[in-house]
């Protein structure tokens, strides 16, 4: 029997690099929503993608990662309300049924992060994966995008990194 390893490709992004989301001032001393890292790894049954933090915050954060495909663009959505957390998949703004889906939450290296199956997303050969994370400082949401340097797309969307075969 003939087993695929696992294709991961890393990413690091700049710390310090937060900005608010009703006007793009720098927020540099924000750790929760300070992503200084991304792993995208693409194996047989499942693509997971996971963030480096400054800090994970007890609660009050979101992760979102896009996940592009040769067909479609998905978006998972990991919510942490400090008792629980959600995670959701959806396309075009309609949410996936999709089993399996999984989240990590890893207050001690600073790391979370949110797992789809691959025959949620149409099995695909390759996958293009990006990462916003978003949090509340007072009455104003920040966020960093895990590709970006103290910016965001204007859409608000991750912006994606390249292609990674499934391994």
């Amino acid at each position: 029997m003939l087993f695929r390893s696992a294709a991961v490709a890393g990413h690091e992004a700049p710390s310090g690099d937060v900005v608010a989301t009703d006007g793009g001032a720098a927020v540099p001393a924000n750790q929760t929503a300070d992503i200084t890292g991304i792993t995208v790894t693409h194996a047989a049954r499942k693509v997971t993608t996971a963030v480096t933090l400054r800090s994970v915050a007890a609660s009050g954060w979101n992760l979102v990662a896009a996940i592009r495909t040769p067909a479609a663009t998905y978006r998972v959505t990991l919510i942490d309300l400090g008792s629980s957390s959600y995670v959701a998949l959806s396309r075009k703004g309609k949410v996936v049924d999709c089993a399996g889906l999984t989240r990590s939450i890893d207050a001690t290296n600073d790391r979370v992060g949110v797992g789809v199956p691959r025959s949620c997303i149409g099995r695909p050969d390759w996958v293009r994966v990006g990462a916003v994370v978003t949090a509340s400082q007072n009455s104003t949401v920040v966020a960093d995008d895990a590709r970006l340097d103290g910016a965001l797309t204007a859409s608000g969307d991750p912006k994606l990194g390249g292609r990674v075969a499934v391994g």
